[in-house]
């Protein structure tokens, strides 16, 4: 399995390649949304989190958590990081073939995201122990 990461200054436009995808035969396990997400009341360190950063580190954590658990990230994140600073999306997609690759580069080409990693392996979605 491979996974890559789209960034969207828009969350309506990331919303609807992640719909797409899903439409497309892709499951909602293998296409993940991340938005700017506000922090909730019932959180101390989410609400502290939000008054800092405006909600930048738990949204960076939901995004790349699994990887830094992982030990390291494979990518340049700095473009996803600042598309949800800005208050944007990304789009995480796991694809299991060839021709998954190419439906969901298809989508996400005309869906003109403002940055697409390349495709990585994530031992961890691919089923390999942590």
């Amino acid at each position: 399995m491979t996974t890559a990461l789209f960034a969207f200054d828009g969350s309506d436009t990331a919303r609807r390649a992640a719909a797409e995808l899903q439409r497309g035969g892709l499951s909602p396990e293998s296409v993940r949304l991340q938005l700017h997400a506000r922090a909730s009341e019932s959180s101390t360190v989410a609400a502290v989190d939000e008054q800092v950063s405006g909600g930048l580190l738990s949204n960076l954590y939901g995004l790349f958590g699994e990887m830094l658990e992982w030990g390291s990230v494979p990518i340049e994140t700095s473009p996803y990081a600042a598309a949800l600073r800005r208050g944007g999306a990304v789009v995480s997609v796991d694809a299991d073939s060839d021709a998954q690759r190419a439906q969901v580069e298809a989508v996400m080409a005309e869906a003109h995201p403002t940055a697409a990693s390349e495709w990585f392996e994530f031992p961890h979605r691919a089923g390999t122990p942590a």
